[in-house]
């Protein structure tokens, strides 16, 4: 990954949502910022770069971050409004995108003026949450959408936004819910699973910045989620399959997808694929 998609830590102290850095690295979660399917965010601090936040109460605003005290400098904030997910930096980390929590929106800004540069919508039936942004170049936006956002369970949609015109240019739908996702070179790999509350096999798709999509069935992933018939003192058991996975970061050719103590292993970008399965 580059240096805008080497991870920042999320980090919640004395109520400020710390942005060091993204990236698009896919894992179910249940955490709010996020949602299941969101988008793995990993450790990336450095002292040397400038750190911001997400500050309420509401209405949130983008602020400045000490690093020593992860508290919020004094200062002017930026209007978010609802836009507080899927945050990315550009590669000069000059702009950031960042996506809203059932609108549909991405909000982009200008961190060197330290303004708002305007909202592009993203058409989906119904309110969309952006789970991810990522930048594939310096114009160039790609944003995962879940509508409905809650849970994962909701159809995905993969758009792309011109960063300096500020306007939707393509938007695709893939169908199923997001289980989990990487960036591959200036493309999203994500992985797929039944719409709804259902389990069954896991789909790859893959998404240029053009607006290109390919898929490949992932028949021996499993993935979703849906009420057991088998029930504890408690109530009715939830069956939840989210498979992980990874990129090669040497080579950017490899994508390993893993389920209960199983890896399939992919060599991208060849298609067909051809996969590889380990099992202890």
């Amino acid at each position: 990954m580059t240096s805008d998609s080497r991870a920042r830590r999320l980090l919640l102290v004395a109520g400020l949502l710390v942005l060091a850095g993204v990236t698009v690295a896919g894992a179910a979660s249940e955490h709010k910022s996020g949602g299941p399917g969101a988008l793995r965010l990993q450790s990336a601090l450095t002292s040397a770069r400038p750190l911001y936040g997400i500050a309420g109460p509401s209405p949130a605003g983008l602020v400045r971050v000490d690093p020593r005290t992860l508290r919020a400098r004094s200062g002017r904030r930026v209007p978010l409004a609802a836009h507080t997910f899927g945050w990315s930096f550009s590669p000069d980390r000059s702009r950031l995108a960042i996506g809203s929590d059932g609108s549909g929106e991405v909000r982009l800004v200008d961190l060197d003026r330290w303004r708002a540069l305007g909202d592009v919508k993203i058409r989906v039936a119904r309110g969309g949450s952006v789970l991810a942004t990522a930048w594939v170049g310096s114009s160039r936006v790609l944003a995962v959408v879940v509508s409905p956002g809650c849970c994962g369970l909701g159809d995905t949609t993969v758009a792309g936004i011109d960063a300096l015109r500020h306007r939707l240019l393509w938007q695709r739908p893939l169908g199923g819910s997001l289980q989990d996702g990487q960036r591959f070179r200036r493309s999203l790999v994500l992985v797929l699973g039944p719409r709804g509350r259902a389990l069954g096999p896991s789909r790859l798709a893959l998404v240029g910045p053009g607006g290109r999509v390919r898929f490949a069935p992932l028949a021996q992933i499993r993935s979703g989620r849906q009420r057991s018939s088998t029930q504890s003192a408690r109530g009715f058991i939830t069956d939840i399959w989210n498979p992980g996975s990874a990129v090669d970061a040497a080579g950017a050719r490899a994508f390993q997808i893993v389920r209960y103590q199983c890896a399939l292993r992919l060599r991208l970008p060849r298609w067909p694929l051809r996969s590889r399965e380990t099992c202890p």
